[in-house]
């Protein structure tokens, strides 16, 4: 029978496929109530998701208010009051050469700022994306001006590019020629595009070096390719059942999927909240 430590001082959620079912955009009574027990037992509650930090409402609440948001896949981390803890923004020259992309090969192309994301080309199949998302057209707004990263002044770019594309690979070629970038797809033809070196875990490091924690602190929860290094280097990585194959591999336990439960039972068990 597998034992548990249950002194984690941190945990980290991802959204999709682990806290909300993306279709539903809602967390289950089942896991905010594992969450609220777990606020009560004193860990600090925080969300690491690939979402910009708009898009991560109903988690928090159901949290209590996240203390802290990994949110771009690691490239901006935000603590409870909305203070940005860390930033990896574009780069000017590579913003540019993204817009370019998407206007010659008529991509779908978003940008998620801080406080919102912006819709720069093809806004009617972003539209229809994020009609996949419960809660998806609450982050969005058009922007056929294209100059939202001129509006506050010199210097505030975004820090995600979200590309649509018909030929993915061509897009996975391109990021390749933009130098230190990497691409993440959580959907099929769908890709974040940001800044190489980071990702969720380099983003849960910021925290835990402000908070004056290391990983044997933190237990980390998942289910996707993006979730696999945090889960990997965690004190203690749950990737759920509906999980992707190389998050299960690194996971220290697999609950069950998020549809029956999953997250509330490997909470209440880890932490011996069960009967």
């Amino acid at each position: 029978m597998m034992t548990f430590r249950n002194d984690y001082k941190i945990a980290f959620f991802d959204i999709d496929g682990t806290t909300v079912i993306t279709s539903e955009g809602l967390v289950r009574q089942s896991a905010a109530e594992a969450l609220r027990r777990l606020r009560e037992a004193g860990v600090k509650l925080c969300i690491a998701t690939g979402r910009p930090p708009v898009h991560t409402r109903i988690v928090s609440e159901a949290m209590g208010g996240a203390d802290y948001k990994v949110s771009c896949n690691g490239c901006i981390v935000v603590d409870r009051q909305g203070n940005i803890v860390y930033g990896a923004p574009l780069e000017p020259a590579v913003f540019e050469d993204i817009r370019k992309y998407a206007s010659e090969t008529g991509s779908v192309l978003a940008f998620h700022f801080n406080e919102q994301t912006y819709i720069y080309d093809n806004g009617e199949r972003v539209v229809k994306h994020y009609s996949m998302v419960k809660e998806g057209a609450e982050v969005y707004r058009f922007c056929p001006t294209q100059d939202r990263h001129l509006q506050e002044g010199e210097g505030q770019y975004p820090y995600n590019a979200l590309v649509i594309v018909d030929d993915p690979e061509a897009l996975m070629r391109y990021v390749e020629t933009l130098g230190d970038m990497r691409y993440d797809q959580p959907w099929p033809g769908q890709f974040d595009v940001f800044c190489g070196g980071q990702s969720k875990a380099s983003g849960i490091e910021e925290v835990l070096k402000a908070e004056g924690l290391t990983w044997e602190d933190a237990i980390c929860f998942g289910d996707g390719s993006n979730d696999v290094e945090m889960l990997s280097k965690a004190g203690f990585g749950v990737c759920m059942g509906n999980g992707s194959d190389g998050a299960k591999a690194v996971a220290d336990y697999i609950t069950d999927r998020i549809e029956n439960d999953g997250l509330a039972k490997a909470i209440n068990k880890i932490f011996g909240f069960e009967g």
